[in-house]
């Protein structure tokens, strides 16, 4: 799919994702810590703007979005705690496979 900003851009914003970086279940709890804190500055930029826009419709929307990036951060959260307790590893494929 089409990226809605070139990826020098998105990287300047919130930094490189290296995936080929993620090799065990540690390197994979720490990308998603990476993914919070995006869903969180996104959280802050929406709270942030939603009073300096005139329409009464685009406040609404702006929180909105700022309850969202705070959802999205706390499932991030949800997934971490389960995934420290499951036995991981990462297959050839990049993803992650609980080990039994």
């Amino acid at each position: 799919a089409e990226t809605s900003i070139p990826e020098e851009e998105a990287e300047r914003v919130f930094g490189t994702v290296d995936l080929d970086s993620i090799q065990d279940k540690a390197s994979l709890i720490q990308a998603l810590y990476g993914a919070i804190r995006v869903e969180e500055y996104g959280a802050y930029f929406y709270e942030k703007i939603q009073f300096r826009v005139p329409s009464p419709e685009a406040r609404i929307f702006m929180d909105v979005l700022a309850d969202e990036g705070r959802t999205h951060a706390s499932i991030i959260k949800q997934q971490i705690d389960a995934l420290r307790e499951l036995e991981v590893t990462i297959d050839e494929r990049g993803r992650a496979v609980e080990v039994y």
